[in-house]
């Protein structure tokens, strides 16, 4: 549905010269009411005679007191000395001017409406020219000239409303995504150039779209999402996007145009057309669970850098978000790290866009020593928990529907906890000469500790801390090493190394190896499951993709002892279709055909039956499911 304008255009502008006369002519019938078109200025006229009487009026009124209709005549000299016109033409003009007025009362009214009239055609001679700042002004403009017609009328009928705190009924906070999406609310998604910012506000918009699954493994319902974006294109660079990243393209709204009362289509300003998007969401019917706004900074009309400035701009978004119980998410820049500042001080801009905002979160890239990819954390709020975040990766694909346009989806990973401060400075500093070494010891502790396969993320966290390890050193460690970490079905996650190396392999490393064998025997739960085949011993978990490949092809040893050829392991993690795929033929052991899990993971899930075909081939070449008799099953590994 697209939104119309809440101003009534005049619909005499092609009038305007005739409109023009009228002032002028009650301006001469009665000069004494000159103060009364005060608002209008010589440039307001549209024709150079039509200029010259105001320019003689305004210049006689400031060399007398009061000007009367004794006057008139000087009036008309100087016209005609300004337009170089004959005195005779000028003063039969004046008298045909005086003789179509009837009434001097409205001159007011008349002068605002030759005020508008101006101001309108400047308006669409800066909207042709392209001139953003030029048309912000003047709707400003126009807007000032509505008030002013208003007048005494609006000061006698507005009031201030006081409300008794025993008729409010207290309401919870409703969470879309909890402790970090509010409805009704203002959030703020910040990083630095190049950290994928609207990479993640549009994998948020595609969990919310198809009511999916958040990184806390929190659901969705699926709801409508709007958004306005001033940088990146819609077709090129949004859209495939949305699609990689799983979004139901039927409940997205882009933000494109405004039309106006006239017919005429003029892009969407954030800094003043935000009341006209907020009606045009209440009238759509939709149930919109968050609008995104990219970049922020566009809401602001003037200095961005003035704080009471700011925060008069962002109101309008406020009231959006309040009145249409929507996500409002404005994505903005950070500057870089310094000493101990406050993380929201990093905020490109005033201090209001922090300051307004309920929800601030930051989006940061990993160094290197880090294992490199994102991190997401969340730096205040004031509804919830400020503290925590989330690990992502940026991954790049080509769109299952035309291998021509490559994307960007998010894939998120561990989740981490901790202060704001603590979780930015790990991910951006670069460790000195001792912390490198630290680290080094941190990683043949986690190679040791995870020789044997999967652990569970939290016995590997208490183990390291068993051992002395700071929690900083083991996550440079883990991602050094290139440790992943899989949620399992039970919801728990586990961490296992991106290789398996064979029992020769792995042996005591001094001290860190004693340590290692040392907490292992400690462990409450090392395992969930060990089977055991011929001298092998192998983990299973099966949510662990590596491990996963790696049982199928040990169970498939054949009785000469002979192993066969290795399957083609994953070089990445199951994608959310992958995940669904396992699930669903894991709980049917007799297997099912292709257009049978079609229908229970794809329908309605985002997934189309080319992109369900080709995640049943991955995963058959990494050996994990198998095809027998046109039925797809799991591949022969206990659980």
């Amino acid at each position: 549905m697209r939104a119309t304008t809440h101003r009534k255009v005049d619909r005499t502008a092609e009038n305007r010269a005739h409109y023009e006369q009228i002032v002028i002519g009650q301006l001469l019938k009665a000069p004494d009411q000159l103060d009364r078109a005060s608002i209008l200025s010589p440039s307001d006229f549209s024709t150079p005679n039509n200029r010259a009487w105001l320019t003689a009026l305004r210049a006689l009124d400031d060399h007398q007191e009061t000007l009367t209709s004794d006057d008139v005549p000087t009036v008309i000299e100087a016209v005609s000395e300004l337009t170089k016109r004959p005195v005779a033409e000028v003063t039969a003009q004046a008298a045909a001017l005086i003789e179509q007025v009837w009434s001097t009362a409205n001159t007011q009214d008349d002068a605002i409406r030759v005020k508008r009239l101006s101001t309108e055609a400047q308006l669409d001679a800066a909207m042709k020219a392209g001139d953003r700042n030029k048309t912000r002004e003047l709707f400003a403009r126009l807007d000032a000239l509505d008030e002013i017609k208003a007048g005494n009328s609006k000061a006698k009928s507005d009031r201030v409303e006081l409300l008794h705190g025993d008729e409010i009924t207290p309401e919870p906070i409703s969470w879309l995504w909890p402790g970090w999406l509010a409805r009704g609310k203002t959030h703020i998604l910040a990083g630095p150039p190049g950290t994928g910012k609207t990479n993640l506000a549009l994998a948020m918009t595609a969990a919310i779209t198809r009511g999916g699954i958040m990184p806390d493994g929190s659901k969705v319902d699926p709801k409508v999402v709007v958004i306005w974006s001033g940088e990146d294109g819609v077709e090129d660079t949004l859209i495939p996007r949305l699609i990689l990243n799983g979004a139901d393209l039927s409940k997205v709204r882009f933000v494109r145009f405004i039309m106006t009362a006239k017919g005429a289509n003029r892009l969407f300003d954030p800094g003043y057309d935000m009341p006209l998007l907020k009606q045009a969401i209440l009238d759509s019917g939709d149930e919109v669970g968050m609008f995104l706004v990219d970049p922020v900074a566009n809401v602001v009309v003037g200095d961005g850098n003035m704080n009471n400035q700011v925060r008069r701009a962002i109101q309008p978004l406020v009231e959006l978000a309040n009145e249409t119980k929507c996500v409002a998410l404005g994505i903005t820049h950070l500057t870089k790290a310094s000493g101990n500042r406050d993380p929201i001080d990093r905020l490109v801009g005033s201090v209001a866009f922090g300051g307004v905002a309920r929800v601030v979160m930051i989006a940061v890239k990993m160094s290197a020593d880090e294992g490199g990819g994102g991190l997401l954390v969340r730096v205040k709020s004031n509804i919830g928990p400020d503290e925590g975040g989330y690990r992502y990766h940026l991954e790049k694909d080509r769109l299952p529907t035309d291998d021509r346009i490559e994307a960007t989806r998010v894939l998120y990973g561990d989740k981490l906890e901790g202060s704001p401060r603590d979780l930015l400075a790990m991910a951006e500093s670069i460790p000195d000469a001792e912390e490198r070494g630290a680290v080094a010891e941190a990683k043949e502790f986690v190679q040791q500790f995870l020789a044997d396969g999967p652990i569970q993320a939290k016995e590997l966290e208490q183990a390291a801390k068993a051992a002395g390890i700071a929690r900083r050193t083991l996550e440079r460690a883990r991602k050094s090493i290139g440790v992943i970490s899989r949620r399992g079905f039970d919801g728990n996650w586990r961490c296992y190394l991106p290789e398996r190396k064979s029992v020769g392999e792995v042996g005591e490393v001094g001290e860190v190896g004693e340590k290692s064998g040392q907490v292992r025997q400690n462990s409450v739960h090392v395992r969930q499951v060990r089977q055991t085949v011929g001298e092998v011993g192998i983990v299973i978990n099966q949510e662990d993709n590596y491990m996963f490949a790696k049982s199928a092809n040990f169970a498939n040893i054949s009785s000469n002892g002979e192993e066969p050829p290795p399957p083609e392991l994953p070089t990445k993690p199951l994608s959310p279709l992958g995940r669904r795929i396992m699930k669903t033929v894991q709980a049917t052991p007799a297997g099912l055909d292709t257009n049978e899990l079609g229908r229970q993971v794809g329908n309605g899930k985002g997934a189309s039956s080319l992109m369900v075909e080709r995640e049943l081939e991955e995963l058959a070449r990494c050996g994990l499911l198998a095809r027998t008799n046109g039925r797809w099953v799991m591949t022969r590994v206990q659980s």
